[in-house]
């Protein structure tokens, strides 16, 4: 049945839907509680697990005859709305950027490129997680939960939620806000009839986004190494 999900797909749920928020959630415990790793490590571990993430999402979407419509194909607007939807969302979060920095959020650091290099290397994190995060969560995942729940909406809300959990280690406010910002861009999906736009929102949103931490950071003062631990103690 051209409807049906197979044990690719099943597996494909699981996955995405329930180890990497677990692994999201578990990480965000973490970071209060270990040593912050070098940024220009984190950040190429970040562009691997992307990269991944997409090669899986493609690989299942060949194995459960799920087509990746990667162009726009209802160009009408499209170039408006993504340019609204863009400015729109950097300037919801730049407050937020700024409030994060003040506050010594110990996640900032690793959103906070601040040497040229390291500003290189968040523009392919931004790249790898537009290209892949849209493929993964608004094509195949949303592909896949149509099927079982039967339903586009159903599957948008579903997906959206998975999208945020998935970005738990953000903290609970921020997967909330993007549990929001998915069901934005499922809608801008279909609108568009492609990822293409999508994707081009995505990453430029992350682009400005590291920048604006990065800049912040220097003005206001963040620590360059990140914020120690609390009291000082041993990582453990």
């Amino acid at each position: 049945m051209a409807d049906a999900v197979g044990i690719e797909g099943w597996g494909y749920l699981l996955v995405v839907g329930l180890a990497v928020p677990s692994g999201a959630g578990y990480s965000a415990r973490e970071i209060g509680r270990q040593a912050l790793p070098p940024r220009p490590l984190f950040l190429f571990s970040v562009i691997g697990q992307q990269v991944l993430l997409l090669g899986l999402a493609v690989w299942v979407a060949g194995r459960e005859s799920i087509a990746i419509p990667w162009a726009v194909t209802r160009p009408s607007g499209a170039a408006v709305m993504a340019v609204l939807l863009t400015v729109g969302l950097i300037a919801a979060g730049r407050p937020m950027w700024r409030a994060a920095v003040r506050r010594r959020d110990r996640i900032a650091y690793f959103t906070m490129p601040r040497t040229r290099g390291e500003r290189v290397l968040w523009v392919g994190v931004s790249l790898a997680a537009g290209i892949g995060e849209e493929v993964a969560y608004r094509c195949v995942l949303f592909a896949l939960l149509q099927r079982v729940l039967g339903s586009p909406l159903s599957a948008a809300i579903v997906a959206a939620v998975v999208f945020g959990a998935a970005h738990l280690v953000q903290g609970g406010r921020a997967s909330a806000i993007l549990t929001g910002v998915a069901l934005v861009f499922q809608a801008f999906v279909w609108q568009t009839g492609g990822l293409a736009a999508a994707i081009a929102v995505h990453a430029t949103y992350d682009v400005v986004a590291g920048l604006a931490y990065g800049w912040y950071g220097a003005r206001l003062g963040y620590p360059v190494e990140g914020v120690p631990l609390a009291g000082g103690g041993v990582p453990g």
